[in-house]
């Protein structure tokens, strides 16, 4: 659709920047891959319970490691930059909205995995469908308007509804809550390590800079994770994982 708007070069520069937002799903990728066959088995024995705790630890995973991804990349675009061809710049917004798609899609955790394995699997069938009627539409819509930039805030917008509908099949279907008052301290700490990294643009050579920068960011985030008591529970998750 692009190609069709905007013409080959458009697309070139959308299809790179992609690359680098879709960064930020590679936790969500790993532990989907592995969770499929164990949680079919707590379906066969109904194990609710189990259920929920894998499915909020999930989460909690995923967002936590998603969101320092995506601040590590956004606070480091100009490093980004220095990397890729100068042309690419343009289609910076493309790297902030799909790595934005990525982590909405975190923010439901095994959910796609545990309804996939229930004996409501069909439903995912219905919304992915549905889902790439949402993104022709908006795509659609928004690509005249804004470009490359409209395209990826249509994947943006198109995943949002999809996540809000998952997680409402979540609820209603599987009886399993799908985020708690942690999941939501996550991307608190990562507005926050982005605002205190943020104001250090030294004019320093761009790897240093990449260096120091991220390793603020990392060390920020983590305080912050400790001190919102989320630290403790995403290592619990780890190890018995």
């Amino acid at each position: 659709m692009i190609n069709f708007f905007l013409g080959l070069g458009a697309t070139g520069i959308y299809s790179i920047n992609n690359y680098v937002g879709t960064l930020v799903q590679i936790p969500r990728r790993a532990m989907g891959k592995i969770a499929a066959t164990f949680l079919a088995g707590l379906w066969t024995k109904n194990d609710r319970e189990q259920l929920q705790d894998i499915y909020q630890k999930s989460v909690l995973s995923q967002l936590a490691i998603g969101v320092l991804i995506f601040i590590g990349i956004w606070v480091n675009l100009d490093a980004v930059f220095h990397i890729l061809p100068s042309n690419y710049e343009s289609g910076k917004w493309v790297i902030f909205y799909i790595g934005l798609t990525n982590l909405l899609h975190c923010s439901i955790g095994l959910g796609g995995v545990i309804v996939v394995t229930s004996k409501h699997y069909k439903i995912n069938t219905y919304l992915t469908f549905l889902l790439g009627i949402l993104a022709i539409g908006t795509n659609l819509i928004f690509i005249p308007i804004w470009g490359i930039t409209g395209a990826a805030f249509a994947s943006a917008l198109s995943k949002l509804i999809y996540v809000a509908l998952n997680m409402v099949i979540i609820k209603n279907k599987l009886g399993i809550r799908p985020l708690s008052r942690v999941h939501f301290l996550i991307p608190l700490a990562g507005l926050i390590s982005y605002a205190a990294v943020y104001p250090l643009q030294q004019e320093w050579p761009w790897i240093l800079l990449l260096f120091v920068k991220s390793l603020a960011i990392i060390m920020v985030y983590l305080a912050c994770l400790k001190w919102f008591r989320v630290l403790p529970s995403l290592r619990s998750f780890v190890q018995d994982f």
